[in-house]
């Protein structure tokens, strides 16, 4: 993010700033998906979340920088919408499994990210525009087959 001259201070209250949002996010908006539907939740965050993507890609201001970082923790309540619906296609016995196996994609997703900066390049950028489009692709394909939450279609 060309912040190598940047403070280790200044980068970590990027990070510090994306959990709390993250965070307040959780204990605030967790209801949304049966108030507003898993799709237009899904919509709504998972688009806020790939143009604070882009943002961060293309706008090398720091403040800029920090509040996109702070606004994909908000939106991370797409990913407990997709976490949620996945539980509703899953059997109760293998409910621990896929637990596990989604706490370990998402180790996987944070190990080829340390490798890649160690072995293979100290530029963000490429590894980041990568998982940006990777991000928008799948926003596109959830929205095509996310089912709504059973809750929400009760309400209806």
């Amino acid at each position: 993010m060309d912040l190598t001259c940047e403070s280790r201070t200044s980068i970590n209250y990027m990070v510090t700033s994306y959990f709390l949002a993250y965070g307040l996010a959780g204990l605030f908006l967790f209801s949304l998906p049966d108030k507003w539907g898993r799709w237009k939740t899904m919509a709504v965050f998972g688009t806020i979340h790939v143009v604070c993507q882009f943002t961060i890609l293309l706008v090398p201001i720091y403040s800029v920088r920090m509040l996109a970082f702070a606004c994909m923790g908000a939106c991370q309540l797409k990913n407990s919408t997709s976490f949620c619906w996945l539980f509703d296609m899953v059997e109760s016995k293998h409910k621990s499994i896929v637990c596990g196996c989604v706490n370990s994609f998402d180790m996987l997703t944070l190990s080829v990210i340390s490798f890649y900066f160690m072995f293979v390049s100290h530029d963000w950028f490429a590894l980041f525009f990568m998982m940006t489009v990777l991000g928008a692709l799948s926003l596109v394909f959830l929205l095509v087959c996310v089912p709504e939450s059973p809750k929400w279609l009760l309400l209806r």
